[in-house]
């Protein structure tokens, strides 16, 4: 079972230009406060064009109306980034070390969720803690407790728990003869995990082999009489003795989508004027 896909559809976006003639900004300044990090990246039509939603016209609202009071870039910079944290999330942000076990969760949560899904590492986060704005940090649950002092406080980094393997340990028992059992992946961890759960059942009667992914050659798995491939090399590797190994359990897929629904519920804060103390002179957007 999968979780069911959270969508933004085109008509709850606008376009640069009617955000343009609604804020009363020109579409130049617009796209400076993108540069300057004051507004986040928009999404993109299949046309290429920018596509904002309503939370990029009341952070848009709240800029202009805070340069009016006067405040600098930097302190424009530091009220927009907590502004934007408090934010309902549009987007997931997978923290985890090994590259490749962080592309296949990218991967996996885009497929099942519909949603985009970045990545970093907990340094890369610790660095730059901008890359949480507008995210739903998700981790593997042996990382949570390195992952949660680095995110939002009101916002909890949800952990993710990897699928077991029953149903390919079945499939390996019920060899007869003795066979070669490789498995495929992008992620070393991914092969080394594997490996160890899949063991018990070769019953030294059959051979695992681990095999990285994108293959060395067409012939790296021309001997195995049985392959299991992660996400990204099972949608690649055209071979009938392929079988899928999901890393993500269909519970986590659940507790992400729920997440981020409820979140997406919360009432976001609104930009008013009284929220901003007065500086002295002012400056027009």
């Amino acid at each position: 079972m999968s979780a069911d896909p959270i969508t933004i559809t085109p008509a709850d976006l606008t376009a640069l230009g009617t955000l343009a003639k609604a804020s009363g900004c020109s579409v130049q300044t617009i796209r400076w406060y993108e540069q300057a990090g004051l507004l986040a990246v928009p999404s993109r039509s299949g046309g290429r064009h920018r596509l904002y939603d309503d939370a990029a016209a009341s952070r848009l609202a709240f800029i202009r109306h805070a340069r009016e009071l006067g405040f600098s870039l930097q302190q424009l910079r530091d009220q927009i980034r907590q502004r934007m944290i408090a934010e309902p999330p549009d987007h997931l942000l997978v923290v985890e070390q090994e590259p490749g076990l962080r592309r296949l969760i990218q991967e996996e949560l885009r497929e099942a969720l519909r949603l985009s899904a970045d990545g970093c590492s907990r340094e890369e986060l610790a660095a730059h803690a901008e890359i949480a704005i507008g995210a739903l940090l998700v981790t593997p649950q042996y990382a949570l407790s390195d992952v949660e002092p680095l995110g939002p406080r009101d916002r909890p980094a949800v952990p993710l728990v990897f699928s077991g393997a029953d149903e390919h340990v079945e499939r390996i028992r019920k060899l007869k003869e003795p066979s070669v059992v490789a498995i495929v992946s992008v992620s070393e961890a991914f092969r080394s995990t594997a490996q160890s759960l899949l063991a018990p059942a070769t019953r030294r009667l059959h051979t695992l082999m681990e095999i990285p992914w994108p293959l060395d050659s067409p012939g790296s798995v021309r001997g195995a009489d049985v392959i299991f491939c992660d996400s990204i090399a099972f949608r690649e590797l055209k071979n009938p003795k392929c079988f899928p190994y999901r890393l993500l359990s269909p519970a986590s897929l659940e507790d992400v989508a729920g997440t981020m629904k409820g979140l997406r519920r919360r009432e976001v804060p609104g930009s008013k004027p009284a929220s901003l103390p007065r500086q002295e002179g002012s400056r027009q957007a």
